[in-house]
């Protein structure tokens, strides 16, 4: 009879030790698995940060500028007025999340078309914005090039203040275009990585995962031949 009481008691044991370690198997792979998710949610934001930055630079900011830092500090004040804000705050991505969240239950052919038509208008949104920094660049040049010819004809006729005026202008314009060229060279080094980051992106996107299913091969983004011309020196 203690023999059997004892079985009793060993069989319960082992029943409450099986519960437990189904308990304890259930809450891991709910702890993994949300895990798993919040690493791709993860990424899938970091390289829609990469693709659409949202940070606010001043394009004459000296501070950052360490090639025109040294002397330029005490001529801040006299440039305020000239200073102008680079933003990346009209790169809008809101129309590639729009065009996704329209879309449910999509075939394969249908996500590539999608994926295509997606990254050809982010495509053409870089090449926009690299025309714009490229005809800023012309406008400021045009502008030198009429402030150094306006010198050659008056520069007999100018006081001495006005002649130092004009060399803190002349200064201030070269600044400018140098500013330029390095703001599109910039724009033209981060355009491969934010076309890469927004292909991850719609890779990775819950509408799009039909793509992680077959031999999927990202586009390199060929960089657009945007060079500015030489500045009049």
């Amino acid at each position: 009879m203690k023999q059997i009481v004892n079985l009793h008691f060993f069989l319960e044991l082992f029943l409450l030790f099986q519960e437990k370690l189904k308990d304890e198997t259930k809450t891991i792979q709910q702890i993994f698995g949300n895990l798993e998710d919040q690493v791709a949610e993860f990424f899938k934001l970091r390289n829609l940060e990469v693709a659409c930055v949202k940070l606010e630079v001043g394009l004459f900011n000296r501070e950052h500028n360490d090639q025109y830092k040294q002397g330029m500090v005490d001529k801040e004040n006299q440039e305020k007025q000239h200073k102008a804000k680079e933003t990346d705050q009209d790169v809008d991505y809101q129309p590639y999340l729009e065009k996704l969240d329209d879309q449910t239950n999509i075939s394969a052919e249908q996500a590539v078309a999608l994926k295509e038509e997606c990254l050809n208008d982010f495509r053409n949104m870089l090449l926009h914005r690299a025309q714009v920094i490229q005809r800023q660049f012309e406008g400021a040049n045009e502008n030198l090039r009429r402030k150094t010819q306006w010198y050659n004809v008056m520069r007999d006729k100018l006081t001495s203040e006005e002649e130092i005026r004009y060399f803190e202008e002349l200064n201030h314009m070269k600044f400018v275009l140098q500013a330029f060229i390095e703001r599109l060279e910039r724009h033209r080094e981060l355009s491969y990585y934010r076309y890469a980051a927004m292909a991850r992106y719609l890779q990775s996107h819950p509408k799009l995962q039909i793509l992680n299913r077959k031999e999927s091969r990202v586009q390199t983004f060929s960089c657009y031949n945007c060079e500015p011309t030489r500045a009049i020196v």
